[in-house]
């Protein structure tokens, strides 16, 4: 029961980094709606002169977009849009004035990097950060066995659809199946995947 969580846990990672890499490609995300957080204020655990550090929500995966509420002088609560960059590009793009943070503009820089958004800020002052994002489900977890670390495990509804949790569930079968060399197994599960897939 053990292996099958924690496979069952992994495959939905695995599942969710695939969906949202289909989904960057196509302009349809119905099926992970229920994974969409919507303009989610971020806490703020750092200022400098620089930037700016926000906390990343205990359930991030993935960012979608994200925008700062900034004043400069008596221009108050303007929308920024921040452009999400790799960590190890921003000293190349802060050194680019076309894509400094700018105020007048109404855009500025971040990376995230170690579960916190860096925004960055010249001559203005950040308010706040919101964030969209899809969150990661909860692991599923079942009564009945004894986990790694010596605790007893617990029921854990997992929340997503029933057509998604038994797509991860088909996958988890097709894992467990080749993992046993369950051939028919493996074979039904491939085949209960393609067809959800069509």
């Amino acid at each position: 029961l053990g292996v099958f969580v924690i496979l069952w846990n992994e495959q939905k990672r695995t599942w969710l980094n695939q969906k949202l890499r289909i989904k960057e490609s196509t302009s349809s995300i119905d099926d992970l709606e229920e994974l969409l957080e919507v303009d989610v204020p971020l806490e703020l655990l750092v200022s400098n002169s620089e930037k700016d550090i926000f906390k990343l929500p205990y359930n991030f995966f993935k960012r979608v977009s994200s925008y700062s509420i900034a004043t400069k002088g008596d221009c108050k609560n303007k929308k920024i849009v921040n452009w999400v960059y790799k960590p190890k590009d921003i000293e190349v793009i802060l050194s680019n004035s076309n894509f400094n943070p700018n105020f007048e503009w109404e855009e500025t820089v971040a990376t995230l990097a170690g579960n916190s958004l860096q925004v960055y800020k010249t001559d203005f002052k950040i308010k706040k950060v919101y964030l969209t994002y899809y969150k990661e489900p909860k692991d599923l977890d079942i009564s009945g066995y004894i986990r790694s670390d010596g605790t007893s495990s617990i029921d854990v509804e997992v929340d997503l659809s029933k057509e998604n949790i038994e797509e991860i569930t088909n996958r988890t079968v097709l894992e467990v199946s080749f993992n046993y060399e369950n051939a028919e197994q493996a074979g039904l599960a491939a085949q209960r995947i393609k067809n959800n897939e069509q």
